[in-house]
């Protein structure tokens, strides 16, 4: 991950030295640019160090064209998402369209608008940035649902009552990471057990944590347990 005020890595893949220099340009002064001559030597530098942010990428190339180095790059996992917009002086639709079906996201013309060039970079990996940042927002959540997934399964009984004469079985899946579905025994003597089942309105954090809440409240009560009215009276005070 880059700092503040690091500069951004853009490679410039494209066979046209004039194509190449006018991008140079254009871009030095706000990124990093990076210079390929082919489609091999900008994989190369694709999966090199520094890993470049965005490419842009010409499509006809001698050798792999411009297609074939994109779809080379998002079959690769370390440079899959890296964001790819081609130059390129064909406008016809169906060029285009082939253009993103191999993964591009973008594409310029030519001859280069210097204003056009440096929207569409500057467009793309503010994009990238946020879609960076949401992940990283979303693993954070992923880890936190996973943490409050094994404090859930903590509280859920560990092995059911041994009663002669009784089976007993139970089965927790929740539908998603987190639930509010609950079940507990309370066992009153060598022939007798209280079985709690319970559905807490909603789903995710707040129901489990209601269901926590009624772990405790539910212990409680286990003087009560063969009165089923006097143990939820009880779970309603609590």
């Amino acid at each position: 991950m880059k700092t503040v005020d690091e500069k951004k890595v853009v490679l410039v893949v494209d066979d046209a030295p004039a194509n190449i220099r006018i991008v140079n340009e254009i871009l030095h002064d706000t990124y990093k640019v990076r210079i390929a001559t082919n489609g091999a030597k900008g994989l190369e530098l694709a999966s090199g160090t520094p890993a470049p942010d965005l490419i842009l990428l010409d499509v006809v190339m001698p050798g792999m064209d411009g297609y074939d180095v994109c779809k080379s790059l998002k079959t690769n996992p370390s440079t899959r998402d890296i964001p790819v917009i081609f130059l390129t002086g064909q406008t016809e639709s169906t060029d285009e369209t082939k253009g993103f079906e191999v993964g591009a996201v973008d594409y310029i013309h030519k001859p280069f608008s210097p204003a056009v060039v440096v929207a569409r970079v500057h467009t793309h990996l503010a994009l990238r940035d946020t879609r960076e940042k949401l992940e990283r927002q979303l693993e954070a959540i992923h880890r936190e649902l996973e943490t409050a997934r094994q404090i859930q399964l903590s509280i859920m009984p560990r092995e059911v009552p041994r009663i002669a004469g009784l089976d007993l079985a139970a089965r927790y899946i929740p539908m998603t990471a987190v639930a509010g579905d609950f079940y507990d025994f309370a066992v009153l003597d060598e022939k007798r057990v209280g079985v709690l089942v319970a559905d807490v309105s909603g789903h995710g954090m707040p129901a489990a944590l209601i269901a926590s809440m009624l772990k405790i409240a539910f212990a409680a009560q286990s003087e009560h347990a063969g009165d089923p009215a006097s143990v939820l009276a009880g779970l309603n005070r609590a």
